[in-house]
């Protein structure tokens, strides 16, 4: 059985974030995810209280804690390969964006990333319902596929709880890695964290979706413009767009002055 003695001891600046007031701890049942008791999002638990539990443990949403949950997503066989590599590859790439988060890994194998944020959103599926996967996705079973609930942004204050590291379900427990932040009390601070999520998908060559126009819709007083016109490029595309064109002049044989020029113009 795990107690709240190891979970603290588990995450490092949490007894003091949570002496200050700046965490809020949930107690959990014994070997669940569920709050020990009713209304648990209006109480606040003292330091004696929480160390003398015996069950998990979770860290209350708030101002000075959000995150974010990969739990990846199935194929239409329902294979848990599937959502294993899908996590697997989604964890690589947001920890390599979100450096500083505490990254984990959770009892199930999906993974949390812990951070503070700005602001807080209603929607905690908003960027990853609107995304599908690379047409040349690494797992062919997701090539092309929606992201629906892959990626769960938890920002929204005293709404939700995440079980905590050091917490222990069917055995397997929940684990800080040490790719990432090693105290709670050093989270950094994003702005806009839906937006970094948008940037980072988009830069790896993930899709947004096109709205559909359902099928019952009556067209017929539609009228349908082409516009062309010039738009700025995102920042998040400039990178990448200049290290094509570097890729690029190393392949024009003594014609470079004048494909920059065609391009400047």
């Amino acid at each position: 059985m795990t107690t709240l003695n190891n979970t603290f001891e588990s995450i490092p600046g949490l007894i003091d974030a949570v002496t200050a007031g700046k965490i809020n701890v949930i107690p959990l049942t014994y070997n669940s995810k569920k709050p020990f008791d009713n209304g648990w999002t209006s109480k606040d638990y003292d330091i004696e209280q929480l160390l003398k539990h015996s069950g998990n443990l979770g860290i209350l949403i708030n101002e000075n804690f959000a995150a974010i949950d990969i739990d990846g997503t199935i194929d239409k066989n329902n294979s848990a390969n599937v959502k294993s590599e899908s996590r697997g590859y989604l964890a690589k790439i947001l920890f390599k964006a979100f450096p500083d988060a505490i990254h984990v890994r959770t009892a199930s194998g999906g993974y949390h990333l812990y951070f503070k944020s700005s602001q807080e959103f209603e929607d905690a599926h908003e960027v990853s319902k609107t995304f599908c996967f690379p047409r040349d996705f690494e797992v062919k079973e997701l090539r092309g596929q929606p992201l629906n609930n892959a990626i769960e942004v938890f920002t929204k204050h005293n709404k939700r709880q995440v079980v905590a590291p050091g917490s222990v379900i069917n055995n397997n427990k929940y684990q800080i890695l040490s790719s990432g932040c090693q105290n709670i009390l050093d989270l950094p601070t994003y702005d806009n964290v839906n937006e970094k999520l948008r940037e980072v998908l988009i830069l790896n060559n993930f899709t947004e979706q096109a709205e559909e126009i359902a099928l019952t819709d009556d067209l017929s007083d539609v009228n349908i413009h082409i516009i062309h016109e010039s738009h700025t490029i995102p920042n998040y595309h400039v990178q990448k767009l200049a290290e094509f064109f570097v890729e690029l002049f190393k392949l024009i044989d003594g014609q470079k002055h004048y494909a920059t020029l065609q391009l400047g113009g």
